[in-house]
């Protein structure tokens, strides 16, 4: 359709001729434009109301200016006559008033695939703001252990990239206000987020953060997508948020099917690696190829649609409840959001809502009270995160404390009776009259008092065992002046606790000793051997449950792990550097040990501990839920072009016609 027309035209259009056209633009009832010193070319816009191709007013003069109103004229009030044919003026009128609606126009209307593309940038903007302040205020995310990053430069680019993510986020929030008539300011606020989302994901790659890739890269490559088809464009709110989903699913489809130990829920990972192909042929096969429909004409109309994204929110409101219980607070609120916009296009696709764009500021307000309400929930579940990791991390010192003090007790008991027993004088005796079937009886002895052991052994000062029991015919008599124990003893004249060695009979073994004095002089000793194995079961007896503690001696060799399969393949130096780390899956803490000279490392996970939270946390996720589309629904309606469909609002203007009933609605 033209949008200027010539006197000429216009008068054919409407049936009259051109000195009226002439009189009706003097009088303001049609808008025209002068052209230099040419023609007056008159607006469609103003002529569209009134004009037929096949049709004419009976009488024109009831035409008012298009800014008060924009009448629609049904078929029994219009006399259908040839436009070629003369209308006579009739001799008596009559005049009365009718209601006329106000039709909004259509550029001021946002509805389902018209104009809604403003929630791609509300989303978008949620998105960056909302991530910005996620790192702004609770600083989980690391990237400092990419090499590149070890510099001032990359210091400065860590510390500014929550601010610049903030910055795209406003920047893409406001552009919601604007029609955007400019090529260059879009540009500019695309470019913006590309930088944001494309420093961000290369971040996640290089630190192998590929969850959080999966969200960052999957809205750099919609924008990208966006930017490459031409500035200008726009896509509705539908196609933009599915072609999110659609890389989105792409990116974490290989994602998860390559690692799948990054799904939040350790059960969904076991079912994918035990029905991988299933998982991949229903993955790539069903829902990618289901995503390009809803990209088509014909697929975006579909109302099974809103299925599809309610079920989007219900299973992103999932992984993001478990990610908040991993105190994963970015992927958290990314998959928080990706949800509230997938439930709030099922909403706007099952309802047929029309906005008037001047009010799109209610939607814009919502958004950030949701984006608000997200963070808030967040940081209120992680303060009493940190509250619950403060108290759980004093419960694990206090843990290593208690199994310090339990092996200092544990070899001060047995050093206490073999003290006492090497001070009796029938010990001296027994051994210088070198009698075994004595030595044996006091071995015994002191075997009856001790708990857990695994020997018990009475030396000469040459180092000739005696006395021995449990008793063992390769043990007795044989000879150890050559341990490093019984040298260490002879040398010190003081008890010994040795590191861990292997036994005459093949077992891992530490042995405590204890000299015997006469005149100042050491006569011989006594040896209790502990199995690392018979140390470990009493250990675990008195520490089970989900706590590890690994114990290592002077020379670096493990004396016993509660859990043997926690750390099997680590030496010492290995476990201090791990203990080292941050980790936020697990509370590390080690102790040296007075005696023996050992150190304890003990781990615990951090999951059962804010399991306790679960509960908190899946009925604020509800709640969150719950706001966010509450907030849609009131922002909806508030916004809605005079409150949807409820009232249409006339007014009354004069119409005369001849001896004709006539109204027009």
């Amino acid at each position: 359709m033209k949008k200027y027309f010539t006197v000429k035209e216009a008068s054919t259009l409407l049936g009259v001729s051109t000195n009226t056209v002439y009189k009706y633009l003097s009088e303001g009832k049609l808008i025209a434009k002068r052209f230099g010193r040419g023609r007056f070319k008159i607006l469609y816009s103003s002529l569209a109301p009134y004009a037929d191709t096949s049709t004419v007013v009976k009488d024109a003069s009831v035409l008012v200016p298009e800014q008060q109103v924009t009448p629609s004229i049904r078929k029994q009030e219009i006399i259908s006559v040839p436009l070629t044919q003369t209308i006579q003026q009739p001799e008596t009128v009559q005049q009365r008033n009718v209601s006329v609606d106000i039709q909004p126009n259509e550029s001021e209307v946002i509805s389902y695939n018209v104009n809604d593309f403003v929630f791609v940038r509300i989303f978008k903007g949620a998105y960056l703001l909302g991530l910005g302040l996620v790192y702004l205020f609770t600083n989980t995310r690391q990237f400092s252990s990419i090499g590149i990053m070890n510099n001032a430069l990359g210091e400065t680019l860590l510390i500014i990239l929550p601010y610049f993510l903030v910055f795209a986020g406003v920047l893409a929030l406001l552009s919601a206000f604007w029609n955007m008539k400019s090529k260059t300011l879009e540009f500019i606020i695309q470019l913006t987020a590309i930088l944001a989302t494309g420093y961000l994901s290369f971040l996640a790659v290089f630190s192998q953060d590929f969850g959080l890739f999966v969200f960052t890269g999957s809205l750099l490559f919609a924008i990208v997508g966006h930017v490459i088809r031409g500035i200008g464009s726009h896509d509705d709110f539908i196609i933009g948020y599915t072609k999110y989903l659609l890389f989105l699913t792409l990116i974490g489809g290989i994602v998860i099917f390559r690692f799948p130990e990054f799904v939040p829920y350790t059960s969904f990972a076991v079912i994918i690696k035990k029905y991988m192909g299933f998982g991949l042929v229903f993955w790539f096969g069903v829902m990618i190829p289901y995503l390009i429909f809803i990209l088509t004409r014909m697929g975006r109309n579909l109302k099974s649609n809103v299925i599809f994204f309610f079920f989007t929110a219900f299973i992103t409101t999932l992984i993001s409840t478990r990610l908040t219980v991993n105190s994963v607070w970015d992927l958290a609120y990314l998959s928080y959001l990706t949800g509230i916009f997938a439930a709030f296009l099922g909403i706007w696709r099952l309802t047929n809502f029309r906005i008037e764009r001047r009010n799109i500021y209610i939607v814009v307000i919502s958004s950030v009270w949701i984006t608000a309400s997200i963070l808030f929930g967040l940081f209120s579940i992680n303060n009493s995160q940190k509250h619950l990791r403060i108290d759980a991390l004093d419960k694990v010192h206090s843990e290593i404390d208690i199994a310090s003090s339990w092996l200092n007790e544990y070899f001060d008991m047995q050093k206490s009776v073999m003290t006492t027993i090497s001070g009796n004088q029938d010990m001296v005796a027994i051994i210088k009259a070198g009698d075994s079937e004595r030595g044996i009886t006091k071995s015994k002895e002191i075997y009856d008092k001790l708990q857990n052991v695994s020997r018990v052994l009475i030396y000469t000062k040459e180092g000739i065992a005696i006395g021995v029991y449990p008793r063992n015919t390769l043990a007795q008599g044989a000879n150890y002046s050559s341990r490093e124990y019984f040298q260490n003893t002879l040398s010190t004249y003081r008890g010994y606790l040795s590191p861990v060695f292997q036994s005459v009979i093949g077992t891992q073994t530490v042995m405590q000793t204890e000299p015997i004095f006469e005149n100042n002089e050491i006569v011989g000793m006594i040896g209790v051997a502990t199995s690392l194995e018979d140390i470990g079961k009493s250990f675990s007896a008195q520490f089970s449950g989900v706590t590890n503690i690994d114990i290592f001696d002077e020379k670096g060799s493990m004396v016993f792990a509660s859990h043997y399969d926690s750390h099997p393949n680590l030496n010492r130096e290995e476990l201090n550097i791990l203990f080292n780390e941050n980790n936020t899956e697990f509370f590390r803490v080690k102790q040296e040990v007075s005696n023996p000279r050992w150190t304890a490392y003990l781990e615990t996970p951090v999951a059962p501990i804010l399991r306790d939270m679960s509960d908190v946390n899946t009925t604020i996720s509800l709640l969150l839920l719950v706001n966010a589309l509450f907030t849609i629904g009131i922002a909806l309606v508030l916004s809605s072009f005079n409150r949807g469909v409820l009232s249409k609002p006339k007014i009354d203007i004069p119409l005369r016609t001849q001896g004709i009933q006539t109204s027009v609605v």
